[in-house]
């Protein structure tokens, strides 16, 4: 993890496998080079990580296209960390990989670029079955800012899953703009706990303690 990164950016990442050794940056590109018609490759994070700090993209993206799903998944948030021009194409590339985690770090990865042609085109049309690509696209949403963001992370509280439900409360409550506690309120009678719980976090992030009291009294109304 680098300084000033965050637990969050890793959480989608999943590691793992049996592990390729390699002797140093060359022998991993030519482990990777050598059969691309064979078994995807799991390479060691410590490798990928070594890849990010020598701002070596190429080698990067040839992870992103030969690695298995795990090194891949880590693959896309290097890239995005390193936010190279170069790499752009081949994380949009990935939105549309087979595996959810790695289609999902892609979406966070690009954010990264502020791209408004990725935040106001490309990225409202993503539409996934599989939750946790809905739920890194609001999270896409959140790093970016803005109207268009906040738009679709306001469609996410309707969301069936409450895993996308409870990201798009977090989202709106660290966005911190007014506009969404009218969308927040009416949230508070979601069927899950756990949403009902973020949803009045959120709340109370934007307005202050006073929401607090509003919050409980509505909770004591409803009793």
């Amino acid at each position: 993890m680098q300084p000033g990164e965050s637990r969050e950016d890793f959480e989608s990442c999943r590691c793992g496998g049996a592990l390729i050794e390699v002797e140093d940056i060359g022998d991993l590109l030519n482990s990777l080079e050598s059969d691309l018609v064979g078994t995807e490759k799991s390479i060691d994070t410590s490798d990928i990580e070594r890849l990010e700090k020598n701002k070596d993209v190429i080698g990067l993206i040839d992870v992103l296209k030969y690695g298995n799903p795990e090194s891949r998944a880590y693959a896309t948030i290097s890239l995005g960390r390193l936010r190279n021009e170069r790499a752009f194409q081949h994380l949009l590339d990935a939105i549309n990989d087979e595996d959810p985690i790695v289609r999902a770090n892609a979406m966070v990865a690009l954010s990264n670029f502020k791209n408004r042609k990725f935040l106001e085109i490309i990225l409202p049309e993503i539409h996934d079955e599989n939750y946790k690509v809905r739920e890194g696209k609001i999270k896409a949403f959140e790093r970016m800012g803005g109207d268009v963001a906040f738009e679709n992370i306001v469609k996410g509280l309707k969301d069936e899953h409450h895993v996308v439900r409870i990201r798009a409360a977090m989202s709106l409550g660290n966005l911190g703009d007014k506009r969404a506690v009218e969308y927040l309120t009416p949230a508070l009678e979601d069927e899950n706990e756990m949403v009902r719980s973020k949803i009045a976090e959120a709340i109370i992030k934007i307005e202050g303690e006073k929401a607090a009291y509003v919050i409980m009294n509505l909770k004591e109304n409803k009793v």
